[in-house]
């Protein structure tokens, strides 16, 4: 798969994002299925999606999609399908080709039952920065980030060594798999 040379659509990037990370969790044959909603159907306007675990749906803040970088939409992508590849380790971890150790899986299970949503302030988001599904979605996001970008991490300074840690863990599921090529050329990073 290739990005078009032109600059794309913001709803495209998203659902690029999440089959990129479908393709590297092997996560082809789960429907993940994407919605785009106002800020005002979110808990908090500053929420940029979130994942519905009983329905396998990622929601994306309308107005925080059209006002992010291409990259940032692709990292939020990420993020989300690795909640959607949490949920999958619960829900049906046997039939998955990964599976997780059942200890980290039973966190998760654990985690989800008691789950700190964010607040949207960034100066108060502790407890919900430091749930280990946080942990690890935004380690994995940002290890894709690293190795499909050449970005360096960009994280919360609460998680930041908890996240650099993590990076290596990861690269064993790049291995073997035929990622989708990517026009840097056309992404847009954000702000200079």
């Amino acid at each position: 798969m290739v990005l078009p040379e032109q600059p794309v659509d913001k709803k495209f990037l998203a659902e690029f994002g999440v089959l990129v990370a479908k393709k590297i969790l092997k996560l082809d044959e789960l429907d993940i299925l994407l919605m785009f909603k106002q800020p005002t159907w979110f808990h908090n306007n500053d929420v940029t999606a979130t994942f519905l675990r009983d329905t396998y749906i990622i929601v994306y803040n309308e107005e925080w999609l059209e006002n992010s970088s291409d990259l940032e939409i692709i990292a939020c992508s990420f993020h989300e399908a690795r909640h959607a590849y949490q949920q999958a380790q619960i829900d049906f971890r046997e039939q998955l080709e990964i599976q997780e150790p059942i200890e980290t899986v039973d966190k998760w299970k654990v985690e989800i039952g008691c789950y700190k949503k964010s607040t949207g302030d960034i100066n108060n988001d502790t407890e919900y920065l430091m749930q280990e599904i946080e942990i690890d979605a935004t380690a994995f996001e940002q290890f894709l980030i690293k190795e499909l970008f050449n970005v360096e991490p960009d994280v919360y300074f609460e998680i930041k060594d908890e996240i650099i840690s993590r990076l290596a863990e990861y690269k064993v599921l790049i291995e073997n798999i035929d990622l989708p090529r990517i026009d840097l050329s056309i992404i847009n990073y954000g702000s200079d």
